[in-house]
């Protein structure tokens, strides 16, 4: 094949793959894709950048609708609203053509290294790894897996406005996306370095400085709870009874860098970590793979910062999708120098080694996929509601899903929640209404019909899962 039309071919082979995914998941189950996808259907539909659900307790707007982003950051929503303008399934079309820009950014990396096969880190790009189905749902993955890639070609390439574009959108895609900027320039010479360093710390103080003009002391306080606790249901419910201490802390540390070792130094699973991290080790004075392991070293540190409440959970995996072109294409490297040492010292034919190896990969990343497309779902609870007003706003554990899939306001409340505070956020928004787990399901933060007295004092059933307060 031509060399102009690889790129071309592995584009249009992952967006097939992708889409393919992407028929999986007809509703994003993942709190942060509803979140997202919730933003750009307001954005769509003409109501602005806003938010109807209150799922974060920690920070109680005047009222619902709030302005959207007090919590994440504005770029994967919007980059999804031409998706979503285009009709049903739109959204992850979108994220399946950017999921497929992958394939090409490992290819032309790979093509800075001393390898006879670039296009395969673009075949093993499309795979996905660990986040195979995740890259066609309405979430960071895919966005922030392909600034990941830019940033690192605009190193390779010594490309400045790329790479200063790069810094200052992965600042506004994920909370430690600021920590691209500074890479980025320790990656490159030359006094245009600042400029791309600057970047990305400018943008997020600006996005700082909207927040504080929106929320003032109230979203400070916000923030600061939520970057002191190593309990997520905090967050939740804003009561602030876990504040961290040194070796919570500490802890929050050593699952991060955990979560690091599993998802971003094992870019297969355990299949190709030792082919990638040799090669890194190979390569360590290339610009943009020093950039590499300068991220991998401190994004860790950045997370436990932001959200050690979420550290050890979804924010390092996210993250890690930034890295995952660049640790491929180093895997190749890996894996052509184990292919050669294998033919020379045991005579197994290089194309068995890398098949076997890249073969493995695809198998593992296929598994994944096929994990997440099987999980336990939850039983929807807009049958729970269809009988109340329209707009109105009802308690729920999963306020993001009300919102999404039921077109209502929904607001937080979890088991743990005191009856004072239960009581102030109700009055505050008018809700009358509170829907339980369905039978059978019980996690840390879901309450339950069970719970019902405790915390909400006085309020009867009226409905299957569905409990009413005073004045409904």
């Amino acid at each position: 094949m031509n060399e102009r039309h690889v790129p071309w071919a592995l584009l249009a082979l992952g967006l097939v793959v992708h889409t393919l995914w992407a028929s999986t998941q007809p509703s994003p189950t993942e709190m942060d894709a509803q979140y997202y996808l919730a933003v750009a259907q307001n954005i769509a539909e003409g109501r602005g950048a806003v938010t109807r659900s209150l799922w974060n307790l920690s920070y109680l707007p005047p009222d619902l609708p709030m302005p959207a982003d007090l919590h994440w950051m504005p770029l994967p929503s919007r980059v999804i609203v031409p998706g979503v303008l285009l009709g049903a399934g739109g959204d992850r079309l979108l994220e399946a053509l950017l999921a497929a820009c992958w394939g090409p950014l490992a290819w032309r990396l790979a093509g800075h290294l001393p390898v006879s096969r670039p296009w395969l880190a673009g075949l093993l790009a499309l795979a996905g790894g660990v986040y195979a189905r995740l890259l066609s749902s309405p979430d960071c993955y895919a966005l922030y897996g392909l600034l990941g890639g830019l940033g690192l070609l605009a190193v390779a390439e010594r490309r400045v406005a790329l790479a200063v574009a790069v810094g200052a959108l992965a600042a506004l895609t994920r909370n430690d996306g600021l920590l691209w900027a500074p890479c980025l320039a320790l990656g490159l010479t030359g006094p245009a370095r600042w400029l791309v360093g600057a970047s990305g710390p400018l943008a997020f103080a600006a996005w700082t400085l909207r927040n504080h003009t929106i929320g003032g002391a109230d979203w400070w306080e916000a923030r600061r709870l939520v970057t002191s606790t190593t309990d997520y249901v905090v967050m939740f419910d804003g009561v602030p009874r876990a504040m961290v201490d040194l070796p919570g802390r500490f802890a929050a540390l050593v699952h991060a860098w955990s979560d690091l070792l599993a998802f971003w130094l094992t870019p297969g699973m355990i299949v190709l970590t030792l082919p990638a991290a040799w090669a890194m080790w190979q390569r360590r004075e290339d610009g943009w793979v020093r950039t590499l392991g300068v991220y991998l070293a401190l994004a860790p540190l950045a997370a436990v910062w932001a959200a050690p409440a979420l550290a050890t959970h979804g924010t390092l995996y996210r993250s890690g999708a930034a890295t995952l072109c660049g640790q491929l294409a180093l895997a190749v490297l890996g894996l052509e120098a184990l292919a050669e040492a294998g033919q020379r010292l045991r005579g197994y034919p290089r194309p068995f080694t890398l098949g076997l190896l890249s073969g493995a990969f695809v198998l593992v990343s296929a598994g994944q996929g096929w994990t997440q497309a099987h999980k336990r779902a939850r039983v929807p609870e807009c049958d729970a509601v269809a009988d109340l007003p329209p707009g109105e706003p009802v308690f729920t554990s999963r306020p993001l899903e009300m919102e999404l899939r039921c077109d209502r306001p929904g607001v937080m409340i979890t088991r743990g929640i005191t009856p004072e505070r239960a009581a102030e956020v109700a009055e505050r928004y008018g809700v009358r209404f509170v829907v339980v787990a369905e039978p059978g399901w019980r996690d840390e933060g879901s309450i339950t019909a069970d719970d019902v007295e405790r915390v909400l004092p006085g309020w009867e059933p009226v409905g299957e899962r569905l409990f009413g307060g005073v004045g409904r």
